[in-house]
């Protein structure tokens, strides 16, 4: 097992890997004499006014404003969401022959550029239809009747802004020919798409892999909410992808909705972690999941950017709490020998140690590169996503490798069983069937002697066929007892208990509540199984003279004990290579049905096995 960990965490660190060079690669454009860097002194104001596009307005009272980082960084904000920026130039006079245009990179979220007054582009639409185009890099053409070719120019930017990382963040404006500038442009959106459809390919494959696990059988509740969870995750990239975006699919609905499945995804990653870990959902556990819902819903129908933004600050806190109660989890699990947990802590101190380091840059207590500060936010998500993976498929290994062994141990037990039911068949059925024989035989020696009719043996022979009867239903019942679908495992396990005690000797106490009505039939058998194991180790191997059974009801789980007056032993001195005691067999079929064993006990003081076995 150490060496699939090992082996899933290079392969984390080898895709991390990849993923960042991928990020590095999309930088600005590169010096070229088609190209000059706008480097006019810049301004902004928070807010909303169409005359602030005008050349003539007076903007002496504007903050400056540093382009290529976003307004959080330089501790800049909007009003409602709104604000512009301002900046002045005059074209170079190698660009007077050029057809002109204007390179700004990418803008958080939504923007409309003007020149001298005159809209000349924009992505994204602002106002109460919000959409969002933060992946794309903007390049405008300039009308030739709009530039002042030996005057001042003025560039107007007016930027919606819904969340971390607002306005002009992105890159220097250029000004320069087209061509040129749209190669550039290009290039990037081509680096950007190949790594869109990496990721895509991979939640694709993951999903599809969901699905054939379903189709195979193997419907736990960990692989079927890790499908779900990957099919959110996986359309909620593509809807903000840059392919989606130039699509033209990307509508208002689609907007709103890509907000409802970003509030819902830590909810669900809350899910899988408790999924995997078989654990109940604590008081702050379902509070997170009941708001992330209500949040969810909110953010589905929500129209207005101020609200958006108070309902951000609300959810930043909240993804706060569900990653502290999957830590806190992550290390109950651990401490119960979950070892995959170990992987989901790393994941999300990941994710933590991200996010931390991306607040404390928006704040202004550190500073980084734009460049370097996209990989940490490309980066960081995926890799506990990736995380995430690779508990799947340690979880899966383990599984696959499991029923390995289950399959060649169950193939053993039917050789065992077949032997038995053979002798059980010869000594309950062959005996009497040779006895019948042979008061046949002497029944008609006795009339051809004519010493008797024959009727003083029918009742012999008929008493024999009757006790033959009896006791191959005995082993049929054994086998197979039809009861189980029609008494409750409370009942069915009281009889194999008197049946128990009476073929032994041991004194078999049976203790059972009276909430096992909705107990499922495959949940039904399989405790029937174990406690019939647990009984025949106790005959076989304890020297016990009673026995007690308790089934209980406890929250969402059936707790079977079977316990004993025996010699004991201790528990710790099992090993994988310690045999006959039947108690493998015991922990496979409680490991199908999703449940837990312990086995308790010293020597001398009897021996106790408790199963916990979820409600189905």
């Amino acid at each position: 097992m150490i060496n699939h960990i090992k082996r899933w965490v290079t392969f984390i660190c080898v895709c991390m890997a990849l993923l960042a060079s991928s990020c590095l690669c999309i930088g600005t454009a590169d010096a070229n004499n088609d190209i000059m860097r706008i480097d006019g002194q810049c301004k902004f104001s928070p807010g909303d006014n169409p005359l602030w596009s005008s050349q003539d307005y007076d903007d002496t009272t504007w903050s400056p404003a540093t382009i290529s980082e976003s307004l959080q960084r330089q501790g800049l904000y909007t009003e409602n969401g709104m604000g512009w920026y301002r900046v002045r130039f005059t074209p170079a006079e190698r660009l007077k022959d050029a057809q002109l245009s204007v390179f700004l990179g990418r803008i958080g979220d939504a923007d409309e550029v003007f020149l001298n007054g005159m809209k000349i582009g924009g992505e994204g639409v602002i106002g109460e239809k919000f959409i969002e185009a933060t992946q794309v890099e903007r390049l405008y053409m300039i009308p030739e009747h709009l530039l002042k070719g030996n005057g001042d120019n003025l560039l107007a930017v007016r930027i919606l802004n819904t969340y971390t990382k607002g306005g002009l963040f992105d890159s220097p404006i250029l000004l320069g020919d087209y061509r040129t500038l749209l190669v550039q442009k290009m290039k990037r959106e081509v680096m950007m798409k190949r790594t869109e459809t990496v990721f895509f390919t991979i939640f694709s494959l993951l999903f599809l892999f969901s699905v054939f696990l379903y189709v195979k059988g193997v419907r736990e509740r960990e692989y079927l909410v890790f499908g779900a969870l990957v099919f959110l995750y996986g359309i909620t990239y593509f809807f903000e992808s840059l392919t989606f975006y130039e699509l033209n699919l990307k509508t208002y609905t689609v907007q709103r909705i890509i907000f409802a499945l970003m509030a819902i995804l830590p909810a669900g990653f809350l899910l899988f972690a408790t999924s995997l870990y078989r654990e109940k959902h604590g008081l702050l556990s379902m509070c997170a999941l009941y708001v992330s819902i209500v949040l969810s819903i909110l953010f589905l129908f929500i129209t207005n950017s101020l609200l958006y933004q108070i309902l951000y600050c609300a959810w930043f806190p909240l993804l706060c709490v569900i990653v502290g109660v999957i830590f806190h989890s992550s290390i109950k699990a651990y401490r119960k020998r979950i070892r995959e947990s170990g992987v989901i802590m790393l994941g999300i101190a990941g994710l933590f140690g991200g996010t931390v380091f991306i607040f404390c840059e928006i704040v202004g207590m550190i500073s980084i590169s734009n460049r370097y500060d996209d990989v940490l936010s490309t980066v960081v998500t995926p890799f506990f996503c990736l995380c995430v993976v690779s508990v799947v498929g340690i979880r899966f290994v383990r599984m696959w490798k499991s029923n390995k062994m289950l399959s060649e141990r169950m193939l053993l037990v039917q050789e065992k069983e077949r032997k038995r039911i053979a002798r059980d068949l010869h000594d309950v059925v062959g005996q009497p069937l040779y006895t019948i024989k042979l008061y046949l035989e002497m029944m008609n020696a006795g009339i051809k002697a004519g010493t008797h009719t024959g009727e003083d043996m029918v009742k012999t022979i008929t008493s024999e066929v009757l006790s033959a009867i009896k006791e191959l239903n005995n082993v049929v019942m054994n086998l197979r007892p039809s009861f189980l679908e029609d008494m409750d495992i409370g009942n069915v396990l009281q009889w194999y208990g008197n049946s128990f005690q009476e073929k032994t000797g041991i004194t078999v106490n049976v203790y059972r509540d009276k909430a096992q009505a909705e107990i499922g039939k495959k949940t039904k058998e399989g405790i029937f199984r174990v406690c019939q194991e647990a009984l025949s180790n106790i005959f076989k191997h304890a020297g016990a003279t009673s026995a007690d059974v308790f089934l209980k009801r406890e929250g969402n789980y059936f707790v079977l004990i079977v316990s004993d007056n025996g010699k004991g032993f201790d528990p710790s001195i099992l090993t994988k290579h310690r045999k006959g005691l039947g108690l493998d067999i015991m922990k496979e079929r409680v490991g199908i049905m999703g449940g837990t064993i312990k086995i308790s006990g010293s020597a001398g003081s009897g021996t106790s096995i408790t199963v916990n076995v979820p409600i189905k």
